[in-house]
């Protein structure tokens, strides 16, 4: 293997692609140029032996290994399950919807449905009047409320 010293060795796959990596990191740090780069990857899994590949990277420093992160002190471990996070709150429920806010909303929708009939150019005609749909639709819902609201309380 390589740690022998012997450069006429025959390289592995698995040795390219660790050179190839190691290479990948200088360009990441700025040491190589995309351009190296390429041109270094091809030498690399071209390479047959361990000298090969020792003379691509013969001018880069040694990549620092990352240390590993310590473990937790096994004798503090706590060994119960996580608590799971509080369930969110439930919405109160208000009740209906009182006809005061369905006229308001209704209203509402009125104002936006004939702003938008004017800016989108008002003819003579009032057969062109399509908002009418959509205002009446809302008018016979808030009625139908009205009305069943009306004999509940009776």
């Amino acid at each position: 293997m390589a740690e022998d010293g012997n450069p006429h060795l025959r390289a592995s796959d698995a040795d390219r692609e660790r050179v190839a990596s190691a290479l990948r990191e200088h360009c990441a740090v700025g040491r190589l140029s995309m351009a190296e780069l390429d041109e270094r990857l091809g030498q690399v899994y071209a390479a047959r032996t361990f000298g090969e590949l020792a003379a691509v990277t013969r001018d880069l420093p040694e990549i620092a290994p990352e240390l590993p992160v310590p473990a937790r002190d096994r004798s503090t471990t706590d060994h119960r399950l996580p608590v799971p996070p509080p369930a969110p709150p439930v919405p109160v429920d208000s009740g209906p919807i009182s006809l005061r806010q369905s006229v308001s909303g209704w209203l509402a929708m009125t104002i936006i449905l004939n702003v938008i009939w004017v800016l989108t150019g008002v003819t003579g005609e009032f057969s062109n009047y399509w908002p009418a749909w959509p205002m009446g639709i809302g008018a016979a819902l808030i009625g139908a409320q009205y009305v069943r609201g009306y004999s509940r309380r009776s």
